[in-house]
C-alpha cells in the first residue's frame, strides 16, 4: 500500500486568523491526505465565538441594569484577527440578535481610525448593511473619520496629502449614502497638534491618533469644524 502523506496542523500555520477549516482545505490542496488536529486549533475553532458572545452578554445584562439603549462595539484593531468577511458578518448578526432578546440593546458599531478591517465610515455601513438587523447601526466619532483622512500628526503641517479635497469628497457621499436612520448617534471629538511632528519611523497610526485624542473644547484643536 502506498504510503498517503499526513500534516500536523500547528505545522501549517500558527497564525490565529487561519481557522481550521482554512488549514484543512489548504492541507488539502497540497495533496496532504490526511491531518493531525492538533488541540489548540480544535479549540480556536470551537470557543472564540462563544466566549465573546457571553462577554457581550454580561455587558448587555449591565446595560439593562442602568437602563442603556446602546452597546457601543468598536471595529477590532489587532492584527491577528480574521480577514474573512463572512465570519465577521456572522459574528455581529449573532450579536445584534443576542442584543435584540427583550429589552433590546442596539449595537452601535464605531470605526476606529486605526482599524484592521474597518476603520472608514464607508466600510462601517457596509458591514451595516450587510449584518441587516434594526438594532445594528453606526456611531458616528469625528475624530476616527478625520484623523483617518484627514490628519497626520507625522506631517508638518498636520494634514495628510490632498486632505481638504479628501475630507470634502468623502462627507459629500456621507450625506448622499448614508441613511439617517443608520446613524444612532454621533461623537464629538477633536485632536491636538504635536509641534515637533511625530517622526514617521517611530510610531503608527494607532499610537499617533490615540496620543492626540482630546474633548471638545480641552484644548486648541486640530481637526476641521
Amino acid at each position: 500500500m502506498a504510503n498517503k502523506l499526513a500534516i500536523p496542523s500547528i505545522s501549517i500555520s500558527q497564525y490565529p486568523g487561519h481557522l481550521l477549516d482554512k488549514k484543512i482545505r489548504a492541507a488539502a490542496s497540497c495533496g496532504f491526505a490526511g491531518i493531525e488536529i492538533v488541540y489548540n486549533d480544535l479549540e480556536m475553532c470551537l470557543n472564540p465565538s462563544r466566549q465573546r458572545l457571553a462577554l457581550a452578554k454580561h455587558w448587555m445584562d449591565i446595560a439593562c441594569v442602568l437602563d442603556a439603549p446602546y452597546l457601543q462595539v468598536p471595529s477590532i484593531f489587532e492584527t491577528d484577527c480574521s480577514r474573512d468577511k463572512s465570519i465577521i458578518v456572522g459574528d455581529l448578526q449573532r450579536l445584534a440578535d443576542l442584543g435584540a432578546e427583550k429589552p433590546t440593546i442596539s449595537i452601535a458599531f464605531k470605526a476606529l481610525s486605526w482599524g484592521v478591517n474597518c476603520s472608514t465610515w464607508e466600510s462601517a455601513l457596509e458591514l451595516v448593511n450587510k449584518v441587516n438587523r434594526p438594532n445594528f447601526g453606526l456611531c458616528m466619532d469625528k475624530f476616527h473619520e478625520f484623523t483617518r483622512i484627514w490628519g497626520d500628526n507625522a506631517s508638518p503641517n498636520g494634514k495628510q496629502m490632498d486632505a481638504d479635497l479628501r475630507l470634502r469628497d468623502s462627507l459629500a457621499r456621507f450625506v448622499h449614502d448614508c441613511p439617517v436612520e443608520k446613524i444612532f448617534y454621533v461623537q464629538l471629538s477633536d485632536a491636538e497638534r504635536f509641534d515637533p511632528p511625530y517622526s514617521a519611523g517611530k510610531s503608527n497610526r494607532r499610537a499617533r491618533n490615540r496620543q492626540t485624542l482630546t474633548l471638545v473644547l480641552q484644548c486648541p484643536g486640530s481637526l476641521p469644524d
